[in-house]
């Protein structure tokens, strides 16, 4: 009789991943009978240290498609099933017996989608969920974001990537009329990589051309036209997400996520009338997103109706009370309205769900040296200066609240803290001229 397959197999595409990739392979040991690992291109240590490793490594020219390299790391597989990580991703330990008995009780004739959670301190991304309780390689993390994909599937040659980018195998799972179930075990990521800001740049450039020839290989593709949007819109790149979102949001009118990212494009080049009515268009169809009313309130904001804004912020809250974002939005609100206790309550909302936001901590500190509460005020705003020691706010505030208290010298060094930091502002100098 032949030998029996492995049972799973783990198949990674990798390029530069010296720094993490032996971690990653010995953290997953214990889950697959096989780790393959694809090249394709490093110019550091990344194949020698996998092979060193155990995994079966192999290297696949880079032409600018991943899915290509996906599906040869597939042919490279020969387990029963298949799982698809990347080096900076990882599942805990404690779901690996469930993950395996899976794979040895279900007939490999069904795939499974399973969440993935972004692990990100930035709580303005739209879908950021606060996490107190991460696993041990994302503790210095406060939330993620999740994403869903197949990523467990049974290997068979006409199972396969497409796309140049944001690859997925669920077009030819539909195509093959393979059913899709919901996995709940989660793959959790470290969105920030440590890298260069040069490396970064170019590794969204690329991402962002990939995406442009995607898009034009799909005209009318929503999927194609929303993932181009999205790095279009992370790259800084609005006007171009803008008007591919509003032609992905033409061919699916239904897609929230579209008509989210397509707004939030808008509002970031200052569209405010036409974001206001293109979502009023929508309200009842997507009633109770608070992401709509979110950036509905934002657009009412822009316009100057902040009866409107704090309406719509609070709808918000209503649908989703642990919103991050609009919790800093509507405080940001109530303290330019001069309802400083109600902006305060929601300030420090935010605050407990993310202890490493400088804008919270910035302005509840701005509001309690308002209303003379000078220690709290100064023990948040020093906390500002720590998560970021780039803002000049919040050491002009501390220079305000000590020169208010008769310590000159303290106010003085905190003025040219703030000075250092925007030396061109004319508040800053104002201040530090009137010390003498």
């Amino acid at each position: 009789m032949p030998d029996k397959p492995p049972l799973l197999s783990i198949c990674m595409i990798v390029r530069d991943e010296a720094e993490r990739i032996a971690a990653c392979l010995a953290r997953h040991k214990d889950l697959a009978d096989e780790i393959v690992v694809v090249d394709t291109g490093s110019t550091d240590d990344t194949a020698s240290i996998a092979s060193r490793c155990g995994a079966a490594v192999s290297s696949f020219e880079w032409r600018d498609d991943f899915a290509a390299a996906r599906n040869f790391s597939l042919t490279a597989a020969s387990g029963t099933w298949l799982l698809i990580l990347d080096p900076d991703e990882w599942i805990e330990p404690g779901d690996f017996g469930r993950l395996r008995r899976l794979c040895d009780e279900t007939v490999p004739s069904v795939a499974f989608s399973m969440t993935t959670r972004n692990y990100s301190n930035d709580s303005s991304l739209i879908d950021w969920i606060a996490d107190h309780d991460p696993p041990a390689p994302a503790r210095d993390y406060f939330g993620y974001y999740p994403s869903n994909k197949v990523r467990l599937f049974p290997s068979r040659r006409d199972i396969e990537f497409e796309g140049e980018i944001h690859e997925i195998v669920e077009t030819a799972l539909v195509r093959l009329s393979i059913p899709m179930r919901f996995l709940d075990v989660a793959v959790h990521h470290l969105h920030e990589r440590p890298d260069s800001p040069e490396r970064s740049a170019a590794r969204r450039e690329r991402y962002l051309r990939l995406s442009r020839k995607k898009s034009e290989r799909l005209p009318n593709d929503p999927k194609a036209l929303h993932e181009h949007g999205m790095i279009a819109f992370e790259c800084e790149q609005f006007a171009e997400a803008a008007d591919i979102l509003r032609r992905a949001a033409a061919l699916a009118p239904d897609s929230e996520d579209i008509a989210v990212l397509s707004a939030a494009a808008g509002i970031r080049l200052g569209d405010f009338q036409g974001v206001k009515k293109r979502l009023e268009s929508r309200r009842k169809r997507f009633a109770r997103s608070p992401r709509l009313h979110a950036i509905l309130g934002e657009a009412y904001q822009g316009l100057g109706d902040l009866a409107r804004a704090e309406k719509s912020y609070v709808h918000a809250l209503q649908i989703k009370p642990d919103y991050h974002h609009v919790l800093i939005l509507l405080g940001n609100l109530l303290m330019a309205t001069e309802r400083e206790t109600d902006a305060l309550a929601y300030l420090e909302r935010a605050i407990r769900l993310d202890p490493l936001n400088e804008i919270a901590f910035t302005n509840a500190g701005m509001i309690l040296a308002a209303l003379g509460q000078y220690g709290q005020a100064s023990q948040y705003l020093r906390m500002a200066t720590r998560i970021d020691p780039g803002v000049w706010i919040p050491h002009f505030y501390l220079g305000q609240i000590a020169q208010a208290q008769g310590r000159f010298d303290e106010a003085r060094e905190d003025f040219c803290e703030a000075l250092k930091i925007d030396p061109e502002n004319p508040r800053v100098k104002e201040a530090l001229d009137a010390l003498g």
